[in-house]
C-alpha cells in the first residue's frame, strides 16, 4: 500500500508556476496535509491525565486537598491540578500501599514526561515535596518495577489557603524600617497537613497487617 505522503508528492508533480492549474494543485496540497495532520494529532498529543480538584478535609484545618488511592501500571497515573497561585504552599506526598512495591514521583509544569521534581518512596514507603508554583501541575505517578506489575498507593495533594501579603506603606519614618520575612501563620498549617497525614499513614498501614 502507497504511503499517504506520497499523494502529496503526485499533487505538487511541477507545472508552470502562476497559472490556475499550479494554484489549484498548491490548494489541494494543502488540504491533504491538514488532513494528514488532524489524524496524526491525536496520536501525538499529551493524555491530558486525570483533574484532581482539592476540597475542604475536615481532618485538615486549612487548605484543601485531594486523597487518592490507586494502582499504578507500567504507564503510570497522570493527574494535574489547574489555578494555583504563588501565594499557595502546596504539598504532594505518595505512600506505598506496600513496603515491596516502592513507586516514582514526577511533577512537572507543563509536561507529564518532564521532571521539575523527582523521587521515589524507597524504604520508609512515602515521598513528599513542599513548594509553590504558579498555573498548572502535573503528578506521574508510575512503579519502581513495572515488571512487576500495578503498584498500590496512596496520594495527598494539599493546597494551602492563599496568603494575602501586607504591604509596607511606600514612606517609612526613620527608625521604623524593618526586615519583613514570610509569615509563620502562613508556614504553621503545613505542619498539621504532615501531622494528619503521617496519622492517616501509619492507620493504613496498621489495617493491612
Amino acid at each position: 500500500m502507497m504511503p499517504a505522503i506520497e499523494s502529496i508528492i503526485e499533487v505538487t508533480a511541477p507545472v508552470r508556476a502562476g497559472s490556475r492549474r499550479h494554484r489549484a494543485r498548491r490548494w489541494v496540497a494543502g488540504l491533504l496535509a491538514l488532513g494528514m495532520l488532524g489524524a496524526v494529532a491525536p496520536v501525538l498529543a499529551e493524555d491530558p491525565g486525570y483533574r484532581l480538584v482539592p476540597d475542604r478535609v475536615p481532618d485538615i484545618p486549612h487548605g484543601k486537598a485531594s486523597i487518592i488511592r490507586g494502582d499504578a501500571g507500567p504507564e503510570g497515573d497522570r493527574m494535574y491540578i489547574e489555578h494555583l497561585s504563588m501565594l499557595q504552599p502546596v504539598s504532594v506526598v505518595l505512600m506505598a500501599r506496600e513496603l515491596s512495591r516502592p513507586l516514582n514521583l514526577n511533577l512537572s509544569k507543563y509536561r507529564y514526561d518532564e521532571s521539575d521534581r523527582a523521587g521515589d518512596t524507597g524504604r520508609d514507603g512515602a515521598v513528599a515535596f513542599h513548594f509553590r508554583t504558579q498555573g498548572e501541575l502535573k503528578i506521574h505517578v508510575s512503579p519502581a518495577r513495572p515488571e512487576a506489575g500495578p503498584a498500590p498507593y496512596y496520594l495527598v495533594a494539599w493546597v494551602g489557603d492563599e496568603y494575602d501579603p501586607e504591604l509596607a506603606p511606600p514612606v517609612v519614618l526613620a527608625g521604623q524600617a524593618g526586615g519583613h520575612g514570610l509569615p509563620w501563620r502562613w508556614l504553621l498549617p503545613g505542619g498539621a497537613v504532615l501531622a494528619v497525614l503521617a496519622f492517616t499513614f501509619l492507620a493504613g498501614r496498621r489495617s493491612m497487617r
